[in-house]
């Protein structure tokens, strides 16, 4: 259960002070119980002030005065409730977000056909197919969760030679550059964080073969339309990893 309060320095230590609910069943049968003061039938609520020692984990984290959300663990060895702070995560900034959103517009219009388990499916020849599926179960045949359990610098070659040949069909087969146009509706003030947001959408699809960087964005104002044109390059990371071997 999470709650908020407020943190305070006491004698005794760093405590968390809130205001507790506590329900009561409020008039019974006949008309008679606490809610009855009220005159009204139902659940009544009582509200008290609380404090609840912090969790030696969450001190480090105790600023006089601020208040924090919190969750009541019990502590078996000491056999009492602490409260243990939720540290804040600050939210995305805004161009972060449009980042993300613009990162899977891209996803699905430009790179979602451009990637490995495409290429295997449904562009490669069918002898490459057999030797990209043989190199790969030879591989996984190798590892821990295998059949034919080999040593890890013996798995480590498999894997490399698998991965290699992968590396080969994708730089034969994949476009080595794809360029994504479209007009933006929208103003971006930190380019930084608009490519964090695209970026991150990208790497979380776990099936992108394209990378880019922060020079690769491109936004071009058309004053004549009110508008802006969205530009951005992407190139194959098979290509990206051949040049930083050089």
């Amino acid at each position: 259960m999470k709650d908020c309060g407020t943190i305070k320095k006491t004698d005794s230590g760093w405590v968390v002070e809130y205001i507790k609910h506590t329900p009561h069943a409020g008039l019974s049968k006949k008309g008679t119980g606490p809610a009855a003061a009220n005159g009204r039938r139902g659940r009544l609520l009582f509200f008290d002030t609380v404090q609840l020692p912090i969790h030696p984990s969450s001190i480090n984290l105790c600023v006089e005065g601020e208040e924090v959300k919190f969750s009541e663990e019990l502590d078996l060895t000491e056999k009492k409730v602490f409260a243990k702070i939720i540290p804040y995560t600050p939210r995305p900034h805004s161009d972060q977000l449009i980042g993300w959103l613009v990162g899977e517009i891209i996803w699905l219009r430009k790179l979602d056909t451009h990637t490995e388990r495409n290429l295997i499916e449904n562009i490669v020849t069918p002898e490459e197919k057999a030797e990209y599926e043989r190199l790969d179960k030879i591989w996984y045949n190798g590892t821990n969760y295998g059949n034919q359990r080999v040593s890890e610098e013996e798995n480590k070659i498999q894997w490399n030679a698998y991965r290699n040949y992968a590396k080969s069909l994708r730089i034969k087969y994949l476009p080595h550059e794809i360029e994504y146009r479209d007009w933006a509706g929208y103003d971006i003030t930190n380019m930084k964080e608009f490519f964090t947001g695209i970026n991150s959408f990208l790497w979380n699809t776990d099936h992108c073969s394209y990378t880019f960087t922060k020079d690769d964005i491109e936004i071009k104002r058309d004053v004549c339309l009110d508008a802006n044109l969205l530009i951005i390059k992407f190139t194959l990371d098979d290509l990206v990893e051949k040049e930083n071997e050089k």
